[in-house]
């Protein structure tokens, strides 16, 4: 008998005694029988929950650990989901890009899609150059991105600021869907020598 079953075992013990029947022989105790006072009854009932805490905590502990998110196998999209993959006619954000390919992926399985590797990626084409305005670094498409379709304009944000509101058109979206592997291996790898130099 594992610890568990033991604890358990003491739990349904106590959870009848609190109830003023016989663990033993399953009958109901006598009125003035000494385990069947209420002060007792009490006491019971109080260790009970507590039993119930450390069964609980028991039975998480002998649970099988969900593997961390960064120790998940890359990111990547089998032939056919990437057909499933809803490109949209109309220009489109970085971000709802990666969300529609994150749609079609498994990714209790694998590592999420960023929109910050797919923006880092584009810098590294030079479809998207980094820029500075009023001592704020932000990216916008450069003349090369701007030909395959990036486009960019200045909105104002709720905080009162401005911020540079870029969108991919169908031509860029493709483009990235069709580069996906490069993307996700290039980017790991710079983040693994990001990490080693950190060390």
């Amino acid at each position: 008998m594992t610890e568990l079953e033991k604890m358990e075992r003491a739990k349904m013990y106590i959870n009848k005694l609190a109830n003023g029947i016989d663990p033993i022989s399953d009958e109901e105790m006598p009125e003035d029988a000494v385990l069947n006072q209420v002060r007792l009854s009490r006491c019971f009932f109080y260790v009970e929950t507590l039993l119930d805490g450390v069964i609980a905590r028991e039975r998480r502990a002998m649970e099988p650990k969900k593997p961390r998110r960064k120790d998940l196998p890359l990111f990547s999209l089998t032939p056919e989901q990437k057909q499933q993959v809803a490109l949209s006619q109309e220009p489109l954000s970085i971000s709802r890009f990666a969300a529609a390919v994150n749609a079609v992926a498994d990714l209790e399985t694998m590592q999420k899609l960023k929109a910050t590797d797919l923006t880092a990626w584009l810098v590294r084409k030079g479809l998207l150059q980094e820029s500075i305005r009023n001592d704020k670094r932000y990216k916008d498409p450069s003349p090369a991105g701007k030909a395959m379709g990036i486009t960019s304009e200045w909105k104002d944000s709720f905080s009162g600021g401005h911020y540079l509101h870029i969108l991919y058109s169908r031509e860029v979206q493709d483009f990235l869907l069709d580069n996906l592997e490069t993307i996700v291996t290039e980017m790991q790898g710079e983040d693994a020598q990001d990490s080693s130099s950190a060390d």
